[in-house]
């Protein structure tokens, strides 16, 4: 799947166009075709590790020290169901859905 990667911390050349593979939902999960996704403040805060001085040291433990943990961006997003893992059968193929991930969704698939 394409999705926009971003390997190292910096400036909006960081990210790039690449290929990953497709998510597969474990259990409780389901995946996301994702059709719209939103670019906010976090996501660039969280590109060039711009956090606010008293959550530096935090936030670079949490989203990688040297560099990115997860390599997309993106939390808000809107799209609809193509796949379900066990014990989310109440979720219906094709039913249109509106979410927010912490990463991830700057792809063509986000399994939630």
């Amino acid at each position: 799947m394409k999705a926009a990667i971003y390997k190292e911390y910096g400036g909006p050349e960081v990210v790039s166009l690449g290929e990953l593979e497709r998510p597969e939902p474990g259990k409780g999960e389901v995946l996301v075709r994702v059709e719209a996704a939103a670019v906010t403040s976090a996501d660039w805060r969280l590109r060039s590790a711009s956090f606010p001085s008293f959550t530096a040291l935090p936030g670079r433990l949490m989203f990688g020290i040297f560099r990115p943990r997860k390599p997309v961006l993106g939390g808000g997003f809107a799209g609809e169901f193509v796949a379900r893992g066990p014990g989310s059968e109440q979720f219906e193929i094709g039913q249109a859905v509106v979410g927010f991930s912490v990463s991830g969704a700057h792809a063509e698939y986000v399994a939630m």
